[in-house]
């Protein structure tokens, strides 16, 4: 049943969620964009911007590639899931399980990840300067966080210095061993040292 609302598009989603507030749908092993009919060469035209997936169940499911800015995913299930490319610009991630995800190539700006469970979830090549929240993460164990995410983070924070300390907050939750937390350290003081010249 929830997979054929699905299959029928944002809208029909949303309207469902509206009259059925209380239900908590079970969307395991979801493959977002081949329910939509799009395939693989479909890149970036898998569009569920702004769907309410608050409350679902979709441990190991597959949303590489969508757009899901503004999309809502509050107390979601997203264990294991597969997030690679997904575009989370504005999304809501309150109290998420992202244990074990794969959150490679991610975009973030202005996600809420207050109160969201990492857990050997898979950080890499993401910019978290303009993520919310970082720093009321909750961890059940280590993640893995690439230098990639390390650079491109550093190269958002010339822009918003001021969120520093939140991001080394999660970095640190994240398992991030204390030389690499150094270096990001000077490096971004270093960045901002140079800004002030």
């Amino acid at each position: 049943m929830h997979l054929d609302i699905f299959s029928r598009g944002v809208n029909a989603w949303n309207t469902w969620r509206i009259e059925n507030p209380v239900s908590k749908p079970n969307l395991d092993q979801l493959q977002a964009c081949a329910v939509l009919g799009k395939s693989d060469d479909d890149f970036f035209d898998c569009h569920l911007e702004s769907i309410n997936l608050s409350s679902a169940s979709l441990i190991d499911s597959n949303f590489s590639d969508v757009s899901l800015s503004a999309a809502s995913f509050e107390n979601t299930d997203l264990t294991n899931a597969t997030l690679r490319r997904a575009a989370l610009n504005r999304a809501r991630l309150r109290n998420a399980i992202l244990v074990g995800a794969d959150m490679t190539f991610v975009t973030l700006d202005g996600a809420d990840l207050t109160d969201a469970v990492f857990g050997d979830t898979l950080i890499t090549r993401v910019d978290l300067s303009l993520a919310r929240g970082l720093d009321c993460t909750k961890h059940r164990f280590r993640s893995i966080v690439d230098v990639g995410t390390f650079e491109l983070t550093r190269q958002g924070l010339r822009d918003h210095p001021l969120r520093r300390s939140e991001i080394l907050t999660f970095f640190t939750a994240c398992g991030v061993a204390t030389p690499y937390l150094e270096l990001f350290e000077s490096l971004v003081t270093s960045d901002q040292s140079d800004q002030n010249r």
